[in-house]
C-alpha cells in the first residue's frame, strides 16, 4: 500500500488567539495499492471503489480535495 496524502476539513476553525473555542478539524488519509483506492477516517478504512488508481498520485492536492468533498457529503455512511 502507497500513501498518497492526507487532507484536512475544518469544522471549527481558529478561535482569535484565547483560546475561547477549540480548533476542530478532521483528517482523511488516503492510500492506493495496484487495485483500489482507500481513505482512512475515524479509526475506519474504506475501499472508494468509484475511485481509479491511475488519478490518485501522490501529493496531488485537487486529486485530494475532490475526493475529499466527496467523502464529506457521504460521511453519514462512516458511522
Amino acid at each position: 500500500m502507497t500513501f498518497i496524502g492526507s487532507t484536512v476539513n475544518v469544522i471549527q476553525g481558529c478561535d482569535g488567539g484565547r483560546g475561547q473555542y477549540p480548533v476542530e478539524i478532521d483528517i482523511y488519509y488516503f492510500f492506493k495499492d495496484k487495485n483500489n483506492v482507500y481513505a482512512y477516517y475515524g479509526k475506519k478504512m474504506r475501499k472508494l471503489p468509484s475511485q481509479n488508481i491511475t488519478d490518485a498520485k501522490v501529493d496531488d492536492y485537487d486529486y485530494l480535495a475532490a475526493v475529499t468533498a466527496l467523502l464529506i457529503k457521504t460521511e453519514p455512511l462512516w458511522t
